[in-house]
């Protein structure tokens, strides 16, 4: 499956409405990074994702807001 910022953004807002947890964020995370199928602008927010289970990059509400606010911004760019 092709990792897009758009299914990024639903992730997020699905952890953000308690649809899933972190823990199945996270395994989602790291199941896309393995696989390796990410649109280039949705790279950092998956792999900033993949790291929210080790205490030191535990995933804040403002950090959500950043990532999705940077996915919107990169969805919108238009591209070359």
């Amino acid at each position: 499956m092709l990792i897009t910022s758009d299914l990024v953004r639903e992730k997020l807002r699905q952890f953000q409405r308690g649809g899933i947890t972190q823990a199945a964020l996270v395994a989602w995370a790291e199941q896309a990074m393995q696989e390796g199928n990410i649109v280039s602008d949705a790279t950092d927010a998956v792999a900033r994702i993949g790291l929210a289970d080790v205490v030191a990059f535990a995933l804040t509400a403002s950090d959500i807001e950043s990532l999705l606010e940077k996915l919107t911004t990169a969805n919108a760019a238009p591209r070359a």
